[in-house]
């Protein structure tokens, strides 16, 4: 999703720093980070040290945790519980979590669809991707967007003025915070269809007030979402 290159190895260690990157998935600015995995076998005070670089995780909205499907069956329920558990002891509760079934690619079918089957038995819809091939990865979008809320599409009309200043500042306002569909130039003002996500509505309307334009809402929208890399 996000179009970076990064290490990878059988090494321990070989990813350890955290990731992180910005997406804009339509009208929401999200912020994605990898954190490091898990590793069994670890002295108490590496334990620790762990433990207090996921604690950011707590903070999240959602959380992708990431199954490789290639692994022996065994194996994938064991680190399933493992990581479940430290979610929790970390204090995500109540909160999503879309279990991503990665490395599909590798998988024949008739044993990829064991896999999944006992992934749903811990209560989750795995969605099945292949990370390096980018197979599914728009199911998986589909999937983050359904949890991000719901989107207004609007139409804004605002003046040009003597310098230009609150339109630049409008426009700004809309790009950070929303998603422009649609622009059109009249001779004192512009037109502008855009989407926002519903939360930041009535900040958005206050901001283009504020500068002498119009709001005007056209209705929730559930169009296909297109990602822009931050």
């Amino acid at each position: 999703m996000t179009g970076l290159s990064v290490p990878v190895g059988p090494e321990p260690f070989t990813t350890l720093s955290t990731k992180f990157h910005t997406l804009k998935f339509g009208p929401w600015r999200c912020y994605l980070v990898d954190t490091i995995g898990f590793i069994r076998d670890l002295p108490p005070f590496m334990i620790a040290a762990f433990y207090s670089t996921l604690e950011e995780v707590a903070f999240a909205d959602l959380i992708l945790l990431v199954v490789d499907v290639s692994e022996d069956l065994p194996e994938i329920v064991n680190k399933l519980k493992a990581s479940l558990r430290i979610i929790d002891d970390i204090g995500y509760r109540g909160k999503p979590i879309i279990v991503v079934a990665n490395k599909i690619d590798l998988v024949p079918e008739e044993r990829l669809g064991i896999v999944l089957s006992k992934i749903r038995e811990f209560g989750f819809d795995p969605v099945p991707v292949s990370a390096l091939h980018k197979i599914n990865i728009d199911r998986l979008v589909e999937r983050i967007v359904s949890h991000l809320g719901r989107a207004v599409e609007i139409a804004v009309t605002i003046p040009y003025g003597q310098d230009g200043g609150g339109y630049h500042q409008v426009i700004s306002y809309l790009k950070e915070f929303g998603e422009i569909r649609r622009m059109t130039h009249y001779p004192k003002a512009v037109s502008i269809t855009c989407v926002v996500p519903e939360e930041v509505l009535d900040s958005v309307s206050g901001v283009v007030k504020k500068h002498g334009g119009k709001v005007r809402t056209l209705g929730y929208v559930g169009e296909r979402i297109v990602i822009q890399r931050g």
